[in-house]
């Protein structure tokens, strides 16, 4: 693993974009990070019904154990700047009838689209 990870807001234009997602997987085989994340979990209180989002869901590790915890009582909605991360989740997610990992668009995509329009008029 590379000493220094940045750049996770561009993902989708990286030249080594896979290996965000070994870094990600990779990261969440450390112990400390394990315990990192079951403290957030108990800390949450997640309880049945409830509408659970996880923003920069990454490949949707977080939502899956989230809808794990709850089963089919509640809806786990993983959203993430990345569509390569978003398509990852989906993949990591499927079956699990609980889960919906979304592409979110950011703000750079929405003052593109506008660039784009405003050429194109």
């Amino acid at each position: 693993m590379k000493e220094t990870v940045h750049g996770f807001r561009e993902v989708d234009h990286a030249a080594d974009a896979q290996y965000f997602i070994q870094f990600l997987d990779e990261i969440g085989t450390f112990e400390s990070v394990r315990q990192g994340k079951r403290l957030m979990l108990d800390l949450l209180g997640i309880r049945s019904g409830q509408r659970l989002p996880d923003i920069g869901c990454g490949v949707g590790a977080d939502v899956s154990e989230m809808a794990r915890l709850v089963g089919n009582t509640c809806k786990v909605v993983g959203l993430d700047s990345s569509q390569m991360m978003v398509v990852e989740g989906r993949r990591r997610c499927e079956g699990l009838p609980t889960t919906s990992p979304l592409h979110r668009k950011t703000p750079a995509d929405e003052s593109a689209n506008r660039s784009n329009a405003s050429r194109s008029a």
